[in-house]
């Protein structure tokens, strides 16, 4: 166990004994706590990111590239092993 984890052992359990519940619950309310503010951080990055690199020129369509990977694995799913 290295020292981050000691430390978030050593919180739960003593807010386990503080709020009078379970661990997994207090670990329950610290993974929903947590996701919900990574959702929202995902988000603004994700839209932070759009049109990044809408202006480069060395890049190839992105439809087409896609369109392309789509085939090339229904080609090789279509070949027998």
């Amino acid at each position: 166990m290295n020292r981050a984890q000691l430390y978030v052992w050593l919180l739960l359990h003593a807010g386990e004994q503080l709020t009078e519940s379970v661990l997994s619950d207090l670990a329950d309310q610290a993974g929903a706590a947590s996701s919900i503010a990574d959702k929202e951080q995902r988000k603004s990055d994700m839209e932070a990111a759009v049109g990044a690199w809408s202006e480069r020129t060395d890049l190839p369509d992105s439809l087409t590239y896609i369109a392309t990977l789509r085939d090339e694995v229904r080609d090789e799913s279509l070949v027998p092993a």
